[in-house]
């Protein structure tokens, strides 16, 4: 049986420039998401996760980077996005939240392949036509 999870990771960055990151309870710093849920779009998941883990209503931009992990069967859009509004607050996925440019962002972050899609996504400057990405129903 070929069952998949589809996951969103989304680079948030402020007025400033500066990524919103998260510092989970498991795997330390990284950019929030998560599992799209049943009958939702990727960009309203991305909306969603980033709301329930730091707070902050986003726009999302683009999907700049698509992975697939073999193992685990889990394919991951990762989406550039900017912070419309809120306030940082914590959840039990984020024990922290903050806003740090990318040098200090890439220092903090622990897995080197979640630095390695944070990298290829923020010098990846065309994206993905995002208009062209549908979600529908059978």
């Amino acid at each position: 049986m070929n069952n998949y999870s589809i996951s969103v990771g989304v680079i948030a960055t402020n007025e400033s420039n500066e990524i919103l990151l998260i510092k989970g309870p498991i795997r330390g710093w990284e950019f929030p998401g998560g599992i799209v849920e049943p009958s939702e779009s990727i960009w309203n998941s991305a909306i969603r996760e980033v709301l329930e883990e730091t707070g902050y209503t986003i726009k999302p931009l683009e999907i700049n980077c698509i992975y697939q992990n073999l193992t685990k069967n889990v394919i991951s859009f990762i989406m550039r996005a900017f912070v419309v509004s809120g306030e940082a607050r914590t959840s039990k996925e984020s024990l922290e939240v903050g806003f740090f440019t990318r040098e200090e962002a890439i220092k903090m972050i622990n897995y080197s392949n979640f630095v390695d899609r944070l990298n290829n996504c923020l010098d990846n400057k065309k994206g993905l036509d995002f208009e062209k990405i549908i979600s529908f129903h059978e």
